[in-house]
């Protein structure tokens, strides 16, 4: 069975590129190249709000699962929460990184890694529902779940 996609999704998220970077809604989905830029981690932090309020309707809409967590969609503050231990990553943050690294960092940074996790599934989920489709990239995730790999 092949998907189908609401006719009033792709009026609601509009995904681009403006040459070498993504773009969702206009929003720059990746770090800002000045990490002193606080409204460039802002708007990343939109974008990758955006990115899961698509990953959530496919999961509430389309009846994929994700393997061991869930997303609280909360726009530019959304987390992913990881079930059984109830520890929850922030996909969001201020760019305030310290030389030492800190908590908020670390916290983000796996989130970063449970939202590359996430969309690995949510790939292989959409392969296995339409077999026209591919995975240009294979995703892997270290078994602690600190590291991602996208090759």
């Amino acid at each position: 069975e092949k998907l189908s996609i609401t006719p009033t999704l792709p009026s609601l998220i509009n995904i681009n590129t403006n040459g070498s970077h993504a773009l969702i809604n206009n929003l720059p989905f990746h770090p800002p190249t000045n990490p002193n830029n606080k409204e460039g981690w802002i708007s990343f932090s939109s974008s990758l709000g955006l990115s899961l309020l698509l990953l959530r309707l496919t999961h509430t809409h389309g009846g994929l699962n994700f393997n061991g967590a869930r997303i609280v969609w909360r726009m530019g503050w959304s987390r992913i929460v990881v079930e059984g231990t109830g520890q929850s990553y922030n996909l969001f943050t201020d760019g305030g990184f310290s030389l030492f690294g800190s908590s908020t960092v670390r916290n983000f940074q796996r989130g970063i890694v449970a939202f590359v996790r996430m969309i690995g599934e949510a790939g292989r989920w959409v392969v296995d529902h339409d077999r026209t489709m591919s995975l240009p990239y294979c995703i892997e995730v270290d078994e602690k779940g600190e590291k991602a790999k996208v090759e």
